[in-house]
């Protein structure tokens, strides 16, 4: 197991626990019976992570079923398709079923096969032998789709401290002095100007639409030029913010869902 950085990670009968601090980190499985080919596939990967500065927890399997046991919170697992056993198939509808947030690459040298597996809405297909620029490609895709506002941000509810992921939020309005962040239907404080509230958020996905509110682009279902819809709600979009909003949500869309 390798790791970019040195953010503390605590691990009980391979359950990775997150902790505050390492919203960032990916954690990645490779799963493949051939060990020049999973070695060689660790060294790229870490060698992508690296250059790109990006923290993650790596681990090597040599057969489906050591990965199954020892899956916990693992966010991406690479799969061979060619294993005897339980295939790469197999593996990853039994991964699914036990931790269905993982995404899954499915790497093989037989394109026939990859029509297999799209029951199991794999984030990419590679090909064998690997390719570092393909590789990069997946990685990429996932960081794209699965990264955005992964980062914790405190705030109150009856004076009480409460941490919550950015992409839970669906919107921010400015409220007697500070902020209201809405969460589902859930309520809670900060005591900030709105102004520096953006500060703290994830600016890929969260756009100030008007001088009281922030929406976050996750949750925005439409918007017609006066408004936007988050959920239920219905949030006003400034005239002066139309054109960039507009803009800006095109290229979120596009890019990360």
């Amino acid at each position: 197991m390798c790791c970019a950085d040195k953010i503390a990670l605590d691990c009980k009968g391979g359950i990775f626990l997150k902790s505050n601090t390492d919203f960032n980190k990916i954690r990645i499985a490779i799963c493949d019976d051939e060990l020049m080919m999973c070695k060689k596939l660790h060294q790229i990967i870490e060698n992508i992570l690296d250059k790109e500065q990006i923290s993650f927890e790596l681990e090597e399997f040599d057969s489906g079923k050591s990965l199954l046991e020892k899956i916990g919170n693992v966010q991406l697992a690479f799969l061979d398709i060619e294993m005897p056993e339980l295939d790469g198939i197999q593996v990853g509808i039994l991964l699914k079923k036990k931790n269905p947030d993982c995404q899954i690459i499915i790497a093989s040298g037989r394109e026939d096969r990859f029509k297999e597996t799209y029951d199991l809405e794999t984030l990419r297909f590679i090909s064998k032998p690997y390719d570092e620029e393909e590789i990069r490609a997946a990685i990429q895709k996932y960081r794209n789709k699965y990264m955005i506002g992964m980062e914790k941000i405190e705030v109150f509810q009856n004076r009480n401290s409460i941490w919550i992921q950015q992409k839970d939020i669906q919107y921010l309005s400015a409220y007697k002095g500070g902020v209201e962040i809405n969460v589902e239907g859930n309520l809670y404080h900060k005591d900030l100007s709105l102004s520096q509230a953006e500060e703290l958020l994830d600016k890929t996905c969260f756009f100030q639409v008007h001088k009281t509110y922030i929406v976050n682009m996750l949750h925005v279902t439409d918007f017609t030029d006066k408004e936007i819809t988050v959920g239920k709600i219905k949030i006003p979009l400034s005239k002066r913010k139309r054109k960039l909003f507009e803009s800006a949500f095109m290229e979120f869309d596009i890019k990360h869902r």
